[in-house]
């Protein structure tokens, strides 16, 4: 996504001199450099708004990438780990699975940790499994791991299922930075430029 700020820029630098324009690259790689800054620590910090118990490497999904004078371009981004599974929620669509390999929809709460995920790799599923009298099976058309009870009733843990999964658009992250942009680089724009123009030679 891109946002353009030159309108911001053309309206704040009206009326300077030749000398005092020369600084406009400097500063404005300065506040697209702060803008982007804030700018990721914002969505950091509406993770815990629009997703559901986000873990604190979710919460450091996203960081930014510093503007020169000669690119004069900043980046906010999901870094590569949590950009796989954010960009589901962000930008909707379909996952999909691969035949053969069911995952995990639902489990008991002991199998979730704390921010009701299934851990890394599913490994939680993957310890339980290993416990005693608890095996992965198809009963009765319900795929997932199972638990013989000492009555000999059968517990379902953890329901798998093999089918592609859709996604809504839940995280707004692009209207969020839209918005944060519009209200704060003006504002670090004119800071820059006011530094920028007191250090001038």
């Amino acid at each position: 996504m891109q946002i353009s700020v030159k309108n911001n820029i053309k309206e704040v630098t009206k009326g300077l001199n030749d000398i005092q324009r020369k600084q406009i690259p400097f500063a404005t790689a300065r506040a697209l450099t702060f803008t982007a800054k804030d700018g990721a620590k914002y969505i950091n910090k509406a993770t815990t708004k629009f997703i559901d118990r986000p873990n604190p490497f979710t919460k450091r999904a996203f960081a930014f990438m510093k503007a020169t004078k000669q690119t004069l371009t900043s980046m906010v981004f999901a870094k590569d780990v949590q950009g796989e599974y954010l960009k589901h929620i962000i930008d909707g669509g379909t996952r999909n699975r691969q035949t053969g390999k069911p995952y995990p929809v639902s489990a008991s709460k002991k199998l979730l940790d704390a921010y009701g995920n299934f851990g890394k790799g599913y490994s939680r599923i993957r310890s339980a499994k290993k416990k005693k009298n608890r095996f992965i099976a198809n009963i009765n058309g319900t795929q997932g791991l199972w638990e013989r009870l000492p009555n000999n009733k059968l517990k379902l843990l953890a329901g798998f299922e093999q089918r592609n999964v859709s996604y809504r658009k839940s995280f707004p992250v692009y209207e969020l930075l839209t918005r944060f942009v519009q209200r704060e680089f003006t504002k670090k724009f004119i800071r820059s430029l006011q530094s920028a123009l007191r250090t001038a030679r």
